[in-house]
């Protein structure tokens, strides 16, 4: 019943920020077929999402942004490894280490995990490589009690990746899960019963982090 993404949006929006959300290919009133998307397939579509912004009137196209959270900050990561143009990125709950690596830290074993095209392309992509190439400035979140991306695993890959970009920055967030929530186990199983959607805290450093880089622009 949580609406994260939205609470996200309405936040950023209450900040000053023109919001572009859309639902995932093939999902909701947008084509093409989920089923056969893979990672790429979704870092394509925001391709197109900042194509769409920066054709809007009234948006500064010198001061956009992308804030992507678990596979999403993995395809924010592709799209601002090849868009020089982008004003910052938002890491949240992203891998630093390869997927596969996470699911054996997990105990779950690649080939069980293995739906076809999708995961076969989620495991071949290394989340080092492409944030190396990143060049805007970064905010890499991860949650203490995420229990699917670890920040005792995956907090030092992301600060490796990124120890080039002078404008990076790698955070453990006290006590919040994989969905940024204020957590007790942290696991998955007690995300629907936890009264808040989205840590106040968490929502304050992400937006005064992305006010910052705008109007550096």
């Amino acid at each position: 019943g949580h609406r994260f993404y939205l609470v996200l949006a309405d936040y950023l929006t209450r900040q000053g920020f023109a919001v572009l959300r859309s639902d995932k290919r093939g999902l909701g009133k947008s084509g093409g077929d989920f089923a056969s998307a893979t990672t790429h397939d979704f870092a394509s579509d925001t391709d197109a999402a900042l194509a769409f912004l920066r054709s809007r009137p009234g948006i500064d196209a010198g001061r956009i942004g992308l804030a992507g959270h678990s596979e999403g900050a993995l395809a924010g990561g592709i799209v601002a490894a090849r868009d020089p143009e982008l004003s910052f990125l938002v890491l949240m709950a992203g891998n630093g280490i390869p997927m596969g690596e996470v699911l054996k830290a997990r105990g779950v074993a690649e080939a069980q995990g293995d739906p076809g095209p999708w995961m076969r392309t989620l495991l071949s992509i290394d989340p080092q490589a492409v944030l190396r190439q990143v060049c805007c400035p970064v905010l890499a979140l991860v949650g203490e009690k995420d229990r699917i991306i670890s920040a005792d695993t995956n907090m030092p890959a992301l600060t490796a990746a990124l120890e080039g970009n002078p404008h990076a920055e790698v955070r453990r967030l006290p006590g919040l899960n994989h969905f940024f929530q204020t957590a007790g186990s942290g696991e998955l199983s007690e995300v629907e019963g936890i009264n808040g959607t989205m840590s106040p805290h968490a929502l304050a450093l992400i937006g005064e982090w992305t006010r910052r880089q705008a109007s550096g622009r």
